[in-house]
């Protein structure tokens, strides 16, 4: 289990801008490590929003590597045994499901398959240290057990490896002309837990936002959430460059614009679709009802209104055989700010929630 602290308030060193701090980190009993992290000062929409952000990422866009076939030159599809080898082929698969790999794979994914080799010849008990991995891909243990080979025969295997992102459960292992499929799993981040509290220092109230994420090796808590950060941050460059597809005036005096936003997964554009609404809504809208002086043609002054509408949808898309996400946002506005200034003023608050997340190079290692 891990050990939480009596006292929720971190070492806050600064009131006026947000810094993030390494509070504790735990090894736990089933080979998982858990690591709590704290951000504040916050207001309670950012902690809302930045905790979604970073929760979706770090469950369906950490890549871990997983072998998910193996090709065996000595079995038989209809068989489950291999003469010589003390284990049956589905225990073989299992151990190989169990092997932990790490590398470059930021850089690796989305190039196909990758190719390892396991070449012995028996009598010998076949380890991770025996397999020949492709450059940049390296086993965490390598004195995983594979197989004990009892005769003097040769054991090739030729093993896949796929490079994935979140939770992704694969066939039972059936034999094929291709090989035998692995039930490999996809799962560098078991689980992220979120806690919002809120406190005071000298009058003034704050929130802070705590992160508890459990990570599986090779991945460490801390590794997993500045990766989770640099992939979010990736978002700045989405949204501000949006294609600004169609504007019109209607009879009532209200202005229309849709824009889009792509490439991108499916959970950036239900964030993104949640952060738009709430900053257009609940701080674009009310800074101008409460700052905007608007005059009838009188010029006397008369109370502003400003109610913008937003709606937006998620359309699926392809490039050149890549499948990615469109957000598509339709605004409706009017009196002094049309739907481009609305979109804007939006993204500017999304990109200065973002940059908070920077900080997290910054974060206190000293539990790690």
């Amino acid at each position: 289990m891990v050990k939480r602290e009596k006292n929720v308030r971190f070492d806050q060193k600064n009131f006026q801008f947000p810094e993030w701090q390494y509070v504790a980190y735990t090894h736990l009993e089933n080979g998982l490590r858990c690591g709590r992290f704290g951000l504040a000062p916050l207001t309670n929409e950012q902690c809302q929003l930045l905790k979604n952000a970073v929760r979706q990422t770090l469950l369906t866009e950490i890549l871990c590597a997983r072998f998910t076939r193996a090709k065996m030159k000595n079995s038989s599809n209809h068989l489950m045994n291999i003469v010589g080898i003390e284990e049956s082929i589905p225990e073989i698969l299992h151990n190989l499901s169990q092997i932990q790999l790490r590398g470059n794979l930021e850089d690796l994914a989305g190039h196909g398959p990758l190719v390892a080799i396991l070449d012995v010849h028996g009598p010998i008990t076949a380890m991770a240290v025996d397999i020949e991995f492709p450059p940049g891909i390296e086993v965490v243990d390598e004195s995983h057990h594979i197989a004990t080979i009892t005769k003097p025969i040769p054991f090739f295997v030729e093993l896949q490896i796929e490079i994935h992102s979140g939770e992704s459960n694969r066939e039972t292992p059936v034999p094929d002309e291709e090989g035998y499929s692995i039930d490999a799993i996809f799962r560098p981040i078991h689980k992220v837990d979120s806690s919002i509290y809120s406190y005071e220092s000298e009058g003034e109230s704050f929130q802070s936002l705590f992160l508890e994420i459990w990570s599986e090796p090779p991945s460490e808590p801390y590794d997993a959430l500045s990766q989770a950060v640099k992939k979010i941050f990736h978002l700045l460059t989405i949204i501000s460059q949006p294609e600004y597809v169609d504007s019109k005036e209607l009879d009532n005096g209200i202005h229309y614009g849709r824009f889009c936003l792509a490439p991108l997964t499916t959970a950036q554009s239900k964030w993104i679709q949640t952060a738009f609404r709430q900053a257009l809504l609940t701080q674009i809208s009310g800074e101008w009802n409460r700052e905007t002086q608007v005059s009838d043609e009188e010029g006397d002054s008369r109370d502003p209104i400003f109610t913008p509408k937003v709606e937006s949808t998620i359309q699926s898309s392809e490039y050149q055989g890549v499948p990615f996400q469109r957000l598509c946002i339709d605004i409706w506005a009017g009196g002094e700010i049309d739907p481009p200034e609305a979109f804007w003023q939006t993204s500017a608050k999304i990109i200065e929630l973002l940059i908070i997340l920077l900080q997290t190079d910054a974060a206190n290692k000293e539990y790690f």
